[in-house]
């Protein structure tokens, strides 16, 4: 799995989401150098659930957004993010129960892959919505 790496085609034009993407982009990479590097349980779980803790907070962050931008397709955006919530703490129910091993190329591919075409699919689907209602 290549490295995720910001690029300007990923901006959303607002500046707050902007740079949550950009730390989730980051703390995933720290989670890949991780494996790569065979970082001991207890550091690798601590990245991994850096990330999930981080993924939550943006989330709640994002649909607060979007609940002020009075965005029509609010409820499917929530639903898209709970449905990757449920998929992230499956790995780490799978984390707890055989450690570093369950951190492996195509969980991260996975991981990286939806974050890429959620920013690049639903996100830019917001994008003009909430920069035209000027709450970001």
């Amino acid at each position: 799995m290549p490295r995720m790496i910001w690029a300007e085609h990923y901006s959303v034009g607002v500046a707050s989401i902007d740079a949550q993407h950009q730390k989730m982009m980051a703390l995933l990479n720290r989670l890949h150098d991780g494996m790569m590097a065979g970082t001991d349980k207890i550091a690798l779980g601590g990245t991994l659930q850096a990330l999930i803790d981080y993924t939550m907070m943006h989330f709640k962050f994002e649909e607060e957004l979007l609940a002020r931008a009075d965005y029509p397709d609010c409820a499917a955006h929530r639903q898209e993010h709970a449905a990757l919530l449920r998929q992230i703490q499956a790995i780490r129910q799978q984390y707890e129960k055989v450690g570093p091993r369950a951190v492996t190329i195509p969980v991260l591919s996975f991981l990286a892959n939806w974050i890429a075409n959620h920013i690049l699919g639903a996100d830019m689907r917001y994008r003009s919505h909430v920069l035209d209602k000027g709450v970001a």
